[in-house]
């Protein structure tokens, strides 16, 4: 019986630590130029599940990154100037967000986490950010049509 109880605990341990290692990170750049045109964030879109971490590194300063839509149930967030930003992903769902000083410039980024079970509740967030996006106004398109 006390063999039972022992392997028990080592498969519960087992299990534990494997999907503490399973989670990602993800490293995404805050740009004045990138692969993608100017004021980028490099990847713009990222596939990434619940339990993973998007590390937003202030690569070149001038920039920050914020929220615009989150799956109902996350708090929205807001980096700083010019500071590296960690968030962890915590809901399925589609994830959009912005560097408030240029975000006429298109400078955005999508994380799908999981499945987008959001997608329709965001738009109302989508159409007011497309609306606020003077040069590259095709990158949120691009990057949404990245979702699977």
């Amino acid at each position: 019986m006390r063999s039972i109880f022992r392997a028990a605990g080592v498969a519960v341990t087992f299990l534990a630590s494997t999907s503490v290692v399973s989670a990602a990170e993800h490293v995404v750049q805050m740009l004045n130029a990138g692969t993608d045109g100017i004021m980028v964030f490099e990847p713009g879109f990222v596939r990434a599940s619940v339990g993973d971490t998007i590390r937003f590194v202030a690569t070149n300063p001038g920039h920050f990154v914020q929220s615009v839509a989150t799956p109902e149930g996350v708090p929205p967030w807001v980096g700083q100037f010019n500071t590296d930003f960690v968030v962890e992903v915590t809901l399925p769902g589609i994830y959009v967000y912005i560097c408030p000083p240029h975000v006429a410039m298109g400078m955005l980024g999508v994380i799908q986490v999981d499945e987008p079970i959001n997608l329709d509740a965001i738009q109302p967030a989508l159409e007011e950010l497309r609306t606020t996006v003077v040069v590259n106004p095709d990158r949120l398109d691009r990057y949404l049509g990245m979702i699977e």
